[in-house]
């Protein structure tokens, strides 16, 4: 790719943005891969895709239409004058395998509006099977560092900047170093380029726990308090869960509240039972208190959270 000397931060616009539209995307290529352009790594949700590689601090983005992706490349050295918001170097087609395990591809550059061959071969890749990210071999040819198990644009007793940032070919997005614009969802590679964690979806400052692999985005933990932990009545009842998190009864999942037994309170009023209150972790280590309701509906009882009766604690 011919190499044009300009240091300008790099956009990235979503799929939306972009007009692509893909059909389905059987394939998950989110991964590292070994390239002619050097190492690559894949980020994928759903039929968009981003990705970065090593050769002069390069990043794509593009959208899977079956088999082929279609999208956009910028190398941190050349002038950004077509696709989306004219913030991209050129174009690329590549075309995966049916296992996803290699692809063949082409790319132009802004001047040169060729139609592209994804079957050629003047960009091809396949994935490593037996590592997931960048090795420190892969982060140090790349003029990176390799700290703690991390490749970072800085050394290890340096915080990332926004020269840093720039200079990698990124955005500058409040602390974070993004590949997408300020003005779109990050995503994974721009939350741990930063030195964060990414946790289920969550960009956050600590590592992730247990709870943050859970499959419920809204709440992680519930814990409910045994009947035998507090007293009879609403009121008592909040109050103990309030006061004494230590004794929190059991740990279970938002699917699996139980409908009897110790969760169950000793108070009711016009057909409807109370459980005192349930406690919500979520992935930044807050606890929130709650008040559910059960109504009952012919001999069975569904749960509706009470929002007006939440109590930070």
């Amino acid at each position: 790719m011919k190499k044009v000397f300009s240091t300008i931060l790099l956009w990235v616009v979503f799929v939306i943005g972009c007009g692509f539209y893909g059909i389905s995307y059987a394939l998950d290529i989110t991964g590292t891969w070994d390239t002619n352009y050097k190492v690559m790594f894949f980020w994928q949700n759903d039929t968009f895709v981003a990705g970065e590689y090593t050769y002069e601090n390069g990043v794509l983005i593009g959208a899977l239409n079956g088999n082929t992706l279609r999208g956009w490349w910028r190398e941190s050295k050349d002038p950004r004058k077509c696709g989306p918001d004219k913030e991209w170097s050129g174009a690329l087609a590549f075309n995966f395998s049916s296992d996803g395990s290699s692809f063949t591809g082409d790319w132009n550059t802004c001047a040169d509006d060729k139609q592209l061959n994804p079957n050629a071969k003047r960009w091809t890749g396949t994935k490593r099977t037996s590592t997931v990210n960048y090795t420190q071999t892969d982060c140090e040819k790349s003029g990176r560092f390799w700290c703690n198990g991390t490749c970072s644009l800085t050394s290890c007793t340096q915080l990332l900047t926004e020269q840093s940032c720039l200079l990698s070919g990124r955005n500058w997005c409040n602390g974070l170093c993004q590949i997408s614009s300020c003005s779109e969802t990050i995503i994974q590679s721009d939350c741990e380029l930063s030195g964060k964690y990414w946790c289920n979806g969550i960009c956050q400052q600590s590592v992730c726990s247990e709870n943050d692999e859970s499959e419920n985005d809204e709440i992680d933990v519930i814990c409910l308090i045994p009947a035998n932990n507090y007293d009879d009545g609403f009121n008592a009842g909040k109050q103990a869960c309030i006061n004494n998190p230590a004794s929190c009864g059991i740990t279970i999942s938002d699917s699996a509240i139980p409908v009897s037994g110790n969760c169950m309170a000793n108070y009711s009023v016009v057909g409807q039972l109370h459980v005192p209150c349930v406690s919500v972790s979520d992935a930044f280590g807050g606890i929130t208190v709650y008040n559910i309701m059960m109504n009952q509906q012919t001999g069975s009882f569904t749960f509706d959270l009470d929002m007006g009766s939440i109590k930070p604690r």
